[in-house]
């Protein structure tokens, strides 16, 4: 992100202090705490297999964009090595529908067995 990338060279500049260091990075980790832990639901048209389709889209914080089929028989994930929509096994249904549940708050708040991508390494 930007604000990872501006603390990085903050950080290597031998004339920063800690305290300015510090005064930089609480904000920064209080942000991307609280942006993390977000949960967003809406509607959008997507493609899926060249076939425009309305879908119901969950956004969770920085760690997940899923989308299901508003019949719930197609759940996929957004890939951002390949810049597209990767549909998913049958495995990941019911925690994306339950994930639509608690960010609704007609369900609370549990584990939900979603599609998460490895951290890269900086």
């Amino acid at each position: 992100s930007v604000r990872i990338d501006f603390l990085n060279v903050t950080f290597s500049r031998a004339v920063v202090s800690v305290d300015e260091m510090f005064s930089q990075f609480l904000p920064a980790y209080l942000f991307e705490n609280a942006y993390g832990s977000t949960l967003d639901v809406y509607t959008e048209v997507i493609a899926i297999d060249g076939v425009d389709r309305q879908v119901e889209m969950l956004k969770w914080g920085r760690v997940a964009l899923v989308f299901q089929t508003l019949d719930g028989e197609t759940t996929g994930v957004w890939d951002k090595n390949i810049n597209d929509w990767e549909i998913l096994d049958d495995e990941y249904r019911l925690g994306v529908r339950n994930g639509f549940r608690i960010a609704k708050k007609t369900q609370t708040a549990d584990f939900v067995h979603l599609p998460i991508p490895a951290a890269e390494v900086r």
